[in-house]
């Protein structure tokens, strides 16, 4: 039971996080980006995507419950690009921000799989290539300081 309880915890754990970036990423998009930055943040969409719509299938497969954001989460995560967005639009900006998400999501997954190591090995891969998505992230936006 603890493997099962632990596989779908981090399955959950890798939708909320694809969720975020999937809201944060769709925020930056929705203003004016130089064409590379654009493009970058298409990219990441779709990866975000991706993912999440791997852990979401996983779950429904194993008849678990979506644990996605709430409300208040998205509210707040949406309000805190806004508010973050209101000084400085740049693409230079903005990459800073998306390191510090993806620094971020880089140490949450980092902590579910060492939470969660009873977990099957679906589940800890797909949470590792988010991971190394957000790794990635960190190196690509680099380029836009």
């Amino acid at each position: 039971m603890k493997t099962f309880d632990q596989t779908n915890k981090l399955y959950n754990h890798v939708y909320k996080n694809a969720a975020m970036g999937m809201g944060t990423t769709a925020h930056l998009l929705s203003g004016k980006r130089g064409k590379e930055m654009e493009e970058s943040l298409k990219k990441q969409q779709a990866e975000y995507t991706a993912i999440c719509r791997s852990a979401e299938q996983s779950l429904r497969e194993r008849g678990a419950k979506i644990k996605g954001l709430s409300a208040i989460e998205k509210f707040r995560t949406d309000k805190a690009v806004s508010m973050n967005l209101l000084g400085n639009r740049s693409d230079s900006h903005v990459a800073q921000m998306l390191m510090t998400g993806s620094a971020m999501g880089v140490i949450n997954a980092q902590k579910q799989l060492n939470e969660c190591p009873e977990a099957e090995a679906g589940a800890r891969d797909l949470m590792q290539r988010l991971s190394d998505f957000e790794q990635g992230t960190l190196e690509k936006m680099k380029s836009f300081l």
